[in-house]
């Protein structure tokens, strides 16, 4: 199987998930949250950015995690509030969100930038 279809098959097995699931009271990820996930997956596939690992996320919801050869790492979570969006950062104590949009413009121009990113791109630049 290809990563793609190991990230889907991971992100379908988050609905098993429970409450309360880290001990630190994190609600589980809701249907809606994965099936969004799920699109931005889709998106992801298409752009060939391949997240390290689908994760059930801290706020709720569905993170994927990013890890890069450089200082740079990025995390992209769906929550269960239906919000997206994605946390550039570096080992460096820097960080960047930005909102996720679902309109194909803007949500090329955010796959690039967050492409950038981890190629090692500046946060002040990116």
């Amino acid at each position: 199987r290809n990563e793609f279809e190991n990230l889907y098959s991971d992100l379908s097995q988050l609905a098993s998930v429970q409450e309360n699931w880290n001990s630190y009271g994190s609600p589980a990820p809701t249907e809606p949250s994965i099936e969004k996930a799920r699109s931005i997956l889709s998106a992801l596939e298409s752009a060939q950015l391949v997240p390290s690992k689908v994760m059930p996320s801290a706020e709720g919801g569905v993170a994927f995690v990013f890890m890069s050869q450089t200082e740079n790492r990025a995390v992209l979570e769906s929550l269960n509030s239906m919000e997206s969006f994605i946390l550039l950062y570096d080992r460096n104590g820097n960080s960047k969100t930005l909102d996720w949009d679902d309109s194909a413009s803007h949500r090329s121009n955010l796959l690039d930038r967050l492409k950038d990113h981890l190629k090692g791109a500046n946060l002040a630049t990116s």
